[in-house]
């Protein structure tokens, strides 16, 4: 823990840990406390498959699937742009969004319930997660912007003088759930876009941002 973290700090972060695996009734095992200039949180989540089931990796996706999405990308990286533009107040709704994102543990049952083909969450961005799907199914990834269009980011990037694009597209830490499938769309699901053949990932009418989203060891 760095010097400037107390007591307080620390309790409210066990409750916050507490109530997120309260939400997936995981439960907190273990600890440890150490001093250091820069504050680093690490944690391990071990589970286990449900007996009779596999798990839906991003290997699997096949030509003429459908690509769905949990919810429209965007909002954290909207929040984050205000948070750097001293406008948290101004812009609360997205700002929430950043500082807690919403998981979508519903979503992730009802797509596993419908055996999509493929799926993983979009916490670096939306390109770089498909991106990791073509990758590991040896495909392309057609998707469509008047898709994601969202009239709220647009508004708030006219008024940061941002491009909501750049948010869609590239921007991360929504914490959604992205997956393809060639049976039915679970319920809620928004459909993007097509599994193509090739080996790139392509966006109708708009042009790719020059960073596809965050990398690790980039």
């Amino acid at each position: 823990m760095t010097p400037d973290i107390g007591v307080k700090e620390i309790e409210e972060l066990a409750i916050g840990i507490k109530a997120q695996a309260d939400a997936v009734g995981a439960i907190v095992v273990g600890g440890d406390l150490s001093s250091s200039p820069v504050l680093t949180i690490s944690m391990t989540a071990l589970g286990e498959m449900p007996t009779g089931r596999s798990a839906i990796t991003r290997l699997g996706a096949q030509i003429g699937d459908r690509v769905i999405v949990s919810g429209i990308p965007g909002y954290s990286a909207a929040g984050l742009a205000a948070l750097r533009a001293g406008r948290a107040d101004e812009f609360a709704s997205v700002v929430d969004l950043h500082r807690l994102p919403r998981l979508h543990r519903k979503s992730a049952e009802a797509f596993a319930a419908a055996e999509v083909n493929s799926m993983c969450d979009v916490s670096d961005g939306l390109l770089s997660e498909l991106g990791h799907i073509a990758r590991a199914s040896g495909v392309g990834i057609q998707i469509t912007s008047a898709s994601l269009t969202s009239p709220v980011l647009e508004e708030v990037a006219a008024r940061l003088g941002e491009d909501a694009w750049e948010w869609i597209l590239a921007g991360g830490e929504d914490h959604l759930l992205i997956a393809t499938t060639s049976g039915v769309i679970p319920e809620g699901a928004i459909e993007i876009g097509t599994v193509i053949d090739g080996n790139s990932i392509r966006v109708i009418d708009r042009d790719v941002p020059s960073s596809s989203g965050f990398r690790h060891f980039g």
